[in-house]
């Protein structure tokens, strides 16, 4: 991260320097040639300046480490100057809008057209170049910033050429073209100063980007494995990042080092389906459902009243009930095809009710291999407690059964 960081902010210090040379270079030619049409595409490139300069600082304070007193860090400095930035550019529009008006009914002569139909296309081409090397730079790093930036250049490109149409029509004495033009960029240089100023603002009082953004962490946290329920996402903007925080619930009997692992893989997933997410703060708890799938292994096939069986890989079927705090009714009962093995009957069988998505199993005897192959996939392991279907269910409704937090019985006992 630190290297694509620092080749980032390599990317928009160059793109910095180059965009202000290309707006002193129209500002300069502009004057000379008295076009205000150039001078306002000047004023846009000034524009796509502030965003490189804040793409840089933002890449280059991202790198600096939280301390005592910025202990969330140095990304919220671009919005910041953003905000700041944007009012003062948000006037000079406003004043070009005005000279733009004036010059509907009176055409200016150009002093040096050449001169200044020379710097539009040297400007088109020019950002037509930096769009190139942002994307590359942007797709290089996963730099949402860089990315922005060249969506930002493209739009410098396309007014440059505009411009250039402009100037030729004022130099051949065409009236209202260059007015209508220097409107134009005016008003889309409002737009872009609104935007920011709107953005800086949401950014700085950490407004959610976006919902779709929020559905996307979302859909990469319930694909990992274990991950029963996400809770209380929460989605903020800092700088050209994005930061959250969210709670999840996975299995009662997953250890630390488990739980660990789930918020690690959780937060690669997010960061592989939002780019822009720096980090995100995983709050793992113990499932708490209001409906779940258990299973229980029986002697026979006598619903509530089935006898339950002291062996998991020996049983003759396997009940499946959907208890909720309400009521408790089977959802289906499974004969075991696998109790003739010879050898990894339980194991099969652990599989088998992993595949079936099952939230808890309740056993009176179960082996290393199968207590683990169950824990495993994040199902809880009880220990029985009653005769019948029907009363260890009533247990397991009222939470009443203890949760197995080892097998019962080592390898090499017989299954």
């Amino acid at each position: 991260m630190s290297d694509n960081l620092k080749k980032g902010e390599d990317a928009a210090g160059k793109v910095s320097i180059v965009t202000f040379l290309l707006a002193a270079g129209k500002g300069i030619a502009g004057v000379m040639t008295g076009s205000i049409a150039l001078l306002t595409d000047a004023l846009h490139s000034t524009v796509d300046l502030v965003v490189a300069v804040a793409s840089w600082l933002s890449l280059k304070l991202s790198q600096r480490e939280a301390d005592e007193q910025f202990q969330y860090g140095y990304y919220k400095a671009e919005n910041l100057a953003a905000f700041v930035i944007s009012f003062f550019i948000l006037y000079a529009a406003f004043n070009f809008a005005i000279e733009g008006i004036k010059r509907l009914s009176v055409v200016e002569p150009i002093k040096l057209p050449f001169l200044a139909m020379g710097a539009t296309l040297v400007s088109a081409i020019v950002s037509g170049y930096l769009v190139k090397y942002l994307r590359e730079k942007g797709e290089e790093t996963g730099s949402a910033s860089l990315l922005a930036n060249a969506k930002e250049t493209l739009a410098d490109v396309m007014s440059s050429l505009v411009v250039f149409v402009a100037i030729v029509c004022t130099y051949l004495e065409i009236p209202y073209v260059e007015g209508v033009v220097t409107i134009g960029i005016s008003l889309f240089i409002f737009k872009e100063g609104f935007e920011t100023i709107k953005d800086s603002s949401f950014a700085l009082m950490d407004v959610s980007p976006s919902k779709k953004l929020e559905k996307e962490v979302a859909e990469a946290a319930k694909k990992v494995n274990g991950v029963k329920e996400v809770n209380n996402l929460k989605l903020r903007k800092s700088g050209p990042f994005i930061l959250g925080d969210l709670d999840v619930q996975i299995s009662k009997s997953a250890d630390v080092e488990r739980a660990h692992t789930v918020a690690d893989e959780i937060e690669e997933k997010a960061k592989r389906n939002v780019k822009e997410l720096e980090s995100i703060a995983v709050q793992v708890e113990p499932f708490k459902p209001k409906e779940r799938t258990v299973a229980i292994p029986v002697k026979e096939d006598k619903g509530m009243k089935s006898e339950v069986s002291n062996h998991l890989g020996r049983c003759e079927h396997i009940v499946f009930l959907n208890i909720t705090p309400e009521e408790k009714t089977i959802e289906k009962i499974m004969k075991n095809e696998y109790k003739q093995k010879k050898v990894r009957a339980g194991l099969s069988l652990s599989r088998e009710l992993c595949e079936q998505k099952t939230d808890a199993v309740v056993v009176q005897r179960i082996g290393e291999i199968s207590f683990h192959t169950l824990r495993d996939c994040f199902t809880d392991i009880y220990k029985t407690e009653g005769k019948t279907v029907e009363e260890v269910s009533k247990k397991v409704r009222k939470n009443q059964l203890k949760l197995l937090k080892e097998p019962t019985k080592r390898s090499g006992a017989k299954k």
